[in-house]
């Protein structure tokens, strides 16, 4: 049985911690919940629910299973991973849903631009020279053009090769990773949306019973970015130090100043997992209205670069018509 699906994931969570709140003995629960039978037999034999589990979950709903299981709390371990599944697919659904009518608008211009070069163009020159009407200049030297796609799409999956390569080693993900968070708006929006993710781990962690030092650590593990795991790591040692959280991310500036004041206002009220909950999802609607605004850009763009594609081929379609009209005539 490989991973299983986000939504198959949240669902399998919510039927065992419906259960196991009914008093559903937790192997009953797991055969109930469909579950693949390793599982039920790797909890039957006394191995850790969250172990079990492990390789079909994500690592994430995983820590804070375990971090729950450990101090008896397995059911509200199950309600609170499947929680945070949930808002983190959340979050993933609106920005693929913010970005698909761009996308469609771009692929449908690249598609018809490629079906006029590949098709239309040739047969309009075929027939100019039939009629013996020179085509217009454009579309010769466009059709030449075309005779150097093939070693554009080899330079292309060339370089893409050497990307996937050289992203196998760590010291060049960090590079792109800087690279992104430096640019205007794209770096605000991974910022956001990294420091969300952080807020909303440790409060799941916390929330669950994990200590501070302990949530961090499981957090950093968490994080795919390898510059916010190493940030995350940092913070982790200087609270282990006597830090306090806040000062801790004051001192990193990949963290957003809004999650270290919401720290800060945390520790002075006690109320540290409240506020990252809170946060985590200020950060969240922040990058989302980013993202908003990105693609407001982008659509517009995107209606232009089609309207000029389209007017384009439509004049280089009715300029030879018009000069054979002009030849019989």
């Amino acid at each position: 049985m490989k991973k299983l699906s986000k939504k198959d994931q949240v669902s399998s969570l919510k039927r065992l911690a419906h259960l196991l709140s009914f008093g559903v003995p937790i192997v009953k629960a797991l055969k109930t919940a469909k579950l693949t039978g390793v599982v039920v037999e790797s909890v039957n034999s006394g191995i850790s629910l969250a172990f079990s589990i492990e390789p079909y979950f994500d690592k994430e709903a995983v820590s804070i299973i375990g971090a729950c299981e450990s101090c008896g709390k397995t059911q509200q371990g199950l309600t609170l991973a499947a929680n945070y599944l949930g808002k983190d697919s959340s979050i993933k659904n609106k920005i693929i849903s913010s970005l698909i009518y761009p996308a469609a608008v771009l692929a449908a211009s690249m598609i018809s631009l490629v079906f006029f070069l590949l098709y239309v163009f040739p047969q309009m020159i075929q027939f100019s020279r039939q009629m013996d009407i020179e085509a217009p200049a454009h579309i010769l030297a466009i059709y030449s053009s075309v005779k150097l796609v093939p070693y554009l799409l080899a330079a292309l999956l060339l370089a893409g090769g050497l990307v996937f390569y050289l992203s196998l080693f760590e010291k060049f993900r960090i590079k792109m990773e800087r690279f992104r968070l430096c640019l205007p708006l794209f770096g605000r929006i991974s910022k956001k949306l990294a420091c969300s993710k952080i807020a909303r781990m440790l409060y799941y962690m916390i929330s669950s019973g994990d200590s501070l030092s302990l949530a961090l650590k499981k957090t950093a593990n968490a994080m795919g970015s390898p510059i916010y795991k190493d940030s995350v790591n940092a913070v982790v040692q200087k609270v282990e130090e006597g830090q306090s959280l806040s000062c801790a991310l004051e001192l990193d500036r990949n963290f957003d100043d809004e999650l270290v004041f919401a720290a800060k206002v945390g520790e002075e009220t006690g109320s540290t997992a409240g506020m990252l909950e809170g946060i985590s999802c200020l950060l969240e609607e922040d990058a989302y209205d980013l993202i908003k605004k990105t693609v407001s850009f982008i659509e517009p763009a995107a209606t232009l670069l089609s309207g000029a594609a389209v007017a384009f081929i439509a004049l280089s379609v009715f300029s030879p018509i018009t000069k054979i009209l002009a030849s019989i005539q």
